[in-house]
């Protein structure tokens, strides 16, 4: 097992709370995990997720070249909508 997940997704709720997730898998897998969290919560506790670079660690702050997407379930401009 490599020492570093492919990816994290980090989960934010709109009580300010977060959940990191190691992810192993491409891209593409880790952006349709992020579909399915946002369109799969119905009480919309689900602030944002974000698509984080697997070097990052959780409880750090994130560079912005960690971030490699961000997806909320309401129209935020710039930002993916999902759900």
């Amino acid at each position: 097992m490599p020492d570093h997940p492919d990816f994290w997704i980090e989960i934010i709720y709109s009580d300010g709370s977060r959940t990191p997730l190691p992810f192993f898998g491409s891209r593409a897998n880790a952006e349709g995990r992020i579909r399915q969290l946002i369109s799969t919560d119905q009480l919309h506790l689900i602030d944002f997720c974000l698509l984080l670079d697997g070097k990052w660690e959780p409880g750090t702050v994130a560079t912005n070249s960690q971030i490699l997407a961000d997806a909320q379930g309401y129209y935020v401009k710039g930002a993916k909508r999902y759900g």
